[in-house]
């Protein structure tokens, strides 16, 4: 997967999820700033904590994670909250299984 991320980077800002059933591959690159116009990384924010059954979750416009005691991790292009969302790296390929997420460079 790095390697077909790298292969298609020098054409146009590649940012992309791909799911197999089991897991959740996601690889940022650069997106285009709103407030500049430049095209830059990041190209992908994320968020991971432990949601609990008995609390509100993650509740925003458009989205709402809630449920039983579960790692849940968020993947997109901004964040969605205004809680601590991490960029990712340019070029960087990330794993997302069981709501866990695992850096793979």
């Amino acid at each position: 997967m790095s390697a077909f991320a790298a292969a298609i980077r020098p054409f146009w800002p590649a940012n992309f999820l791909y799911a197999d059933g089991d897991a959740v591959v996601a690889h940022s690159h650069k997106r285009r700033n709103p407030v500049t116009g430049e095209v830059e990384a990041p190209g992908l924010v994320s968020l991971s904590r432990w949601c609990r059954g008995s609390e509100r979750g993650i509740v925003t416009k458009g989205l709402t994670v809630s449920g039983a005691d579960q790692v849940v991790t968020l993947i997109a292009s901004v964040p969605l909250t205004d809680e601590p969302w991490v960029p990712f790296a340019e070029g960087e390929v990330r794993v997302v299984r069981h709501g866990r997420c695992k850096d793979l460079g």
